[in-house]
């Protein structure tokens, strides 16, 4: 169990910088690793032998991260966008914000469920399956972090907003900010 927690920290705590470095941007595509110019050949040819197993391990991770944060730029949406997508259809939603106590308790998102980012971890598996759940931190970045973790524990409807509570198109939007 403590392996698994770790694991689940981890992968939080990647993810976070992952999102911090595709900047919240959903038109922003991975960069490719760029690769290493052929070396120059001296007197004899190199023997020509497949890839190590470490080289597998490496490429293999390398294409896992890249699908990703492929997933993560489809499941990050605007305001609008999850407005939209919510219209007419609220009862199958479930929307938790991730913030504080403090900065939940001075407003969010009108029928949000509290749910510390701390407290993620141990309530992962206690989350419904039967809703498409949208996540909300202040910014964006523990929610991207948080939803990785979901899509890892086997969920499949999920979304994150892009800009977090603090997005400014929140209320523009027709979201209700309850306080």
């Amino acid at each position: 169990m403590e392996n698994r927690r770790l694991i689940i920290y981890a992968s939080l705590l990647f993810f976070v910088f992952l999102a911090a470095y595709l900047g919240y941007s959903s038109s922003i595509s991975p960069k490719e690793v760029p690769t290493p110019p052929p070396p120059r050949r001296t007197a004899a040819p190199p023997v020509e032998e497949g890839p190590t197993e470490k080289e597998k391990a490496a490429k293999e991770s390398l294409n896992t991260l890249k699908g990703m944060a492929s997933n993560m730029r489809t499941t990050m949406v605007t305001a609008d966008e999850l407005r939209e997508k919510m219209r007419g259809n609220e009862s199958s939603f479930a929307v938790f914000d991730l913030r504080t106590k403090k900065e939940f308790s001075k407003g969010h998102i009108k029928g949000a469920t509290h749910l510390p980012f701390d407290e993620f971890p141990e309530k992962l598996n206690t989350l419904p399956k039967d809703k498409t759940l949208v996540l909300y931190c202040a910014t964006g970045q523990m929610s991207a972090a948080a939803l990785t973790s979901l899509k890892l524990a086997g969920y499949e409807n999920i979304y994150t907003l892009f800009k977090g509570y603090n997005d400014p198109e929140l209320s523009r939007a027709g979201f209700t900010i309850q306080r």
